[in-house]
């Protein structure tokens, strides 16, 4: 169409031209053919740069969505995995003259509903063929950062291989990676957050996504590289020491076209160091022998002679000599995916996913251990997560999930060796006495609904369960005054001696372009 029109208008114009121009002898003259030529010289000009600009915005991609929500917690200012911890003041977790119990200081957090913009992201692609450049930025309330940032090449012979270099998706399992606007549930699962918050890192990747025309090798697929171990929910991927880690999965596919089903798969790998930056680090051993310890219990002066070790299985050994030492973070995982489409109803997928490894933290924290954020103590924890999932399509409007997860930060203890209590000058540090220990499970329900192409509408509820701590934890901790009782900040594992209301129902509205 473009070309005709072309052609259309240089015939009219030539008329016109060689018209106006014609001599009495009824011949055109030289000077007229010069002039045309000149003109249509310009014309297919102008032409050609409109074509070279139109081939330009042609090869770019601008893609976006945006993430408004409402959720409702069942107590206010609960830890939750659900969008990050409901707004709290840190005072209400502290007492410094009257004792109160753990009801209390759970009734007088800030909120248990709250409204938030999750995500607001923009990204940007250029696709030159044997080359490509993205560009992703998330646009917040509370700031803007970067998400993805990198240059890929693409070899143009066996249009199989590609080497990626800048911030990227870890590729490790399926959940990371996947796209945030794609998630069928509101957030990706407890492990997930955990092992590998932000899902992005730095780094370079290379990865094999043979053709059909390559046989058996159409089946398979990889992806791995090397990366600085600084991501996170807000990385600046500073490098910090020498050491980088490899992130890598292999993949299948089993496609069975006459019966529309699909079964895919992989084994992950993340192999990494991490250094200590103090002197002292611990891990998980043995019972100690039983101690006896003198500590208060209320508000009235009442003792009691309690044997702490007594009700623990495990405790935490201590080492010096650590600092600059490189402790291991090493996580595998095993994946898989089976689609098929039901008749009458819609399409149906079943996922799983099984992750274990050591995974380096802190004494109060189960995050990945990165030796500028976390210049404390480190421990070492044997973690194990693990999640099932099941999406329906009902007809082209309606999609019902339901997911569990489980993850255990640390497999050597159980809820009982969890405990808290004021810790005197001379008594060694032995046992764990923070939440970052604890199993959580969490079933969660959901409905999808498709307003058009663009907007989906989404309501879920995660029902979380905690692993219960020792119910010997006081709700707030005590020491010798003069003639009253000091109280020191309250104790937060009051909170969980049974399971904690924290359960969280959440309706979004989703536009993507």
């Amino acid at each position: 169409m473009r070309n005709f029109l072309m052609i259309a208008i240089l015939f009219q114009f030539t008329g016109n031209l060689v018209f106006a121009q014609e001599d009495s002898s009824g011949q055109v003259s030289a000077e007229a053919f010069t002039n045309l030529k000149g003109q249509v010289d310009g014309l297919n000009e102008s032409y050609l740069e409109t074509k070279s600009t139109v081939d330009k915005l042609s090869k770019i991609k601008v893609s976006g969505y945006v993430q408004a929500q409402w959720q409702l917690a069942d107590s206010a200012g609960v830890p939750s995995m659900a969008g990050g911890n409901f707004p709290f003041n840190v005072l209400n977790w502290h007492s410094t003259g009257s004792v109160a119990d753990s009801a209390r200081f759970l009734d007088t957090l800030a909120s248990k509903q709250r409204f938030m913009i999750r995500r607001a992201r923009i990204k940007t692609t250029y696709d030159a063929g044997t080359s490509k450049y993205v560009l992703e930025i998330d646009v917040l309330p509370n700031g803007v950062g970067i998400k993805d940032a990198n240059v890929t090449l693409l070899e143009p012979w066996l249009k199989t291989f590609s080497a990626t270099l800048g911030i990227m998706d870890r590729p490790f399992g399926f959940e990371v990676p996947y796209s945030s606007a794609s998630l069928e549930t509101p957030e990706r699962t407890r492990m997930v957050q955990t092992i590998f918050p932000g899902e992005k890192d730095l780094g370079v990747k290379l990865e094999a996504n043979p053709t059909e025309n390559m046989g058996f090798l159409q089946y398979l697929n990889f992806k791995g590289g090397f990366f600085t171990g600084m991501g996170g929910n807000t990385p600046n991927f500073n490098e910090v020491d020498n050491k980088v880690d490899f992130i890598g999965r292999g993949g299948f596919r089993i496609p069975i076209y006459s019966m529309n089903m699909e079964f895919d798969g992989g084994f992950s790998a993340y192999l990494g160091k991490v250094p200590s930056r103090s002197d002292i680090a611990f891990h998980m051993g043995d019972s100690i022998a039983a101690v006896p310890r003198n500590r208060k219990t209320g508000p009235a002066n009442d003792l009691r002679d309690t044997v702490m070790d007594s009700v623990r299985t495990t405790a935490m050994v201590m080492t010096t000599g650590n600092l600059g030492r490189l402790f291991d973070r090493k996580v595998f995982g095993v994946d898989a995916q089976f689609y098929c489409d039901i008749p009458v109803i819609g399409g149906l997928s079943l996922r799983g996913e099984y992750d274990w490894g050591t995974l380096p933290g802190t004494l109060t924290s189960n995050a990945p251990f990165y030796a500028s954020a976390y210049p404390g103590d480190l421990l070492e924890r044997n973690m194990v997560g693990w999640y099932v999932m099941l999406v329906q399509n009902i007809g082209s409007m309606f999609q019902a999930v339901a997911r569990y997860d489980v993850f255990d930060p640390n497999t050597d203890a159980k809820g009982s060796d969890i405990f808290r209590y004021y810790q005197t000058e001379n008594e060694p540090l032995n046992h764990l006495q923070s939440m970052a220990d604890l199993k959580f499970s969490t079933l969660g329900l959901g409905l999808n609904y498709y307003w058009d192409e663009h907007l989906r509408f989404t309501v879920y509820y995660d029902r979380v369960t905690n692993e219960k701590v020792n119910p010997e934890n006081e709700d707030a901790l005590y020491v010798y005054g003069a003639n009253i009782p000091e109280v020191l900040p309250s104790n937060p594992l009051g909170h969980y001696r049974s399971d904690l209301s924290d359960n969280v129902f959440s309706f979004r509205a989703q536009f993507k372009f």
